[in-house]
C-alpha cells in the first residue's frame, strides 16, 4: 500500500478520503459533530445527519409504528405541552399536532432541552431557517460597519444601496470615505 493515505484517526486503517486525512465516516461525522468520535446518546438511539437525534420510544405518541422511533425534539414537545391546544410560539397560529414543527430556539438541533423546544408553524419555521441561513451566509464573509449607530454587513449596506458588494469593496480601494462607499447609490445613466 505503498502511496496510500490511511485515516489519521487511531485504529480506524480505512483509506483517507480524497486529499484529506479521514476516511469518509471519520470525515462525515467531523462535519455533523464536529468530533471524529461516535457519539452515543445510549442505548436505542441515534443521531441523523441533520443532528437531529432519535431515541427508541414504543408506545410513545410520536414514535414510528414501523421501527418504535421517535425524533428526540418532537417527544420533549409532546410531553411539554401535549397535544392540544398548539399555537405557534412565533405568530400565534393555532395548530394540530400533525401540522406543528417543533422549533429550536437557539437552532442546535441535539439540544433538546424542554425550554430551547417551541411549537412553531411550518411558515415560520421555514422563515426562521431562511434567516439564519443568510445571516450566517453573510457573517462569513467579511468586514460590519457601523453608520449612525445602525451595524450591518457589507453585503447587507449594498443591497440597501441596490449596488453590489464588489462595487463597495472597489469605492473602498479607491479611497473612498466608508460612509459614501456604503450608502451611495448606483449612478443611473442616461443614453
Amino acid at each position: 500500500m505503498c502511496g496510500m493515505k490511511t485515516c489519521h484517526v487511531i485504529g480506524c486503517g480505512k483509506k483517507a478520503k480524497g486529499t484529506g486525512r479521514a476516511c469518509s465516516m471519520h470525515s462525515s461525522r467531523l462535519q455533523r459533530t464536529g468530533t471524529t468520535e461516535k457519539l452515543s446518546r445510549g442505548v436505542g438511539s441515534y443521531v441523523r445527519k441533520t443532528g437531529h437525534v432519535h431515541v427508541k420510544a414504543d408506545g410513545h405518541p410520536t414514535a414510528r409504528l414501523r421501527d418504535g422511533f421517535a425524533p428526540e425534539h418532537r417527544m420533549v414537545l409532546f410531553d411539554k405541552i401535549g397535544s392540544e391546544p398548539i399555537f405557534c410560539h412565533w405568530c400565534d397560529e393555532a395548530l394540530q399536532w400533525n401540522d406543528c414543527v417543533a422549533d429550536h430556539l437557539n437552532e442546535a438541533p441535539s439540544d433538546n432541552r424542554a425550554e430551547n423546544i417551541v411549537p412553531s408553524c411550518n411558515t415560520c419555521n421555514l422563515k426562521r431557517g431562511k434567516e439564519k441561513s443568510r445571516a450566517t451566509r453573510i457573517a462569513r464573509h467579511g468586514k460590519w460597519y457601523t453608520i449612525n449607530g445602525t451595524r450591518r454587513h457589507i453585503g447587507g449596506w449594498a443591497e440597501i444601496a441596490g449596488i453590489t458588494t464588489a462595487v463597495v469593496r472597489q469605492r473602498i480601494k479607491m479611497g473612498w470615505p466608508e460612509e459614501k462607499a456604503l450608502t451611495t447609490p448606483a449612478r443611473t445613466y442616461r443614453k
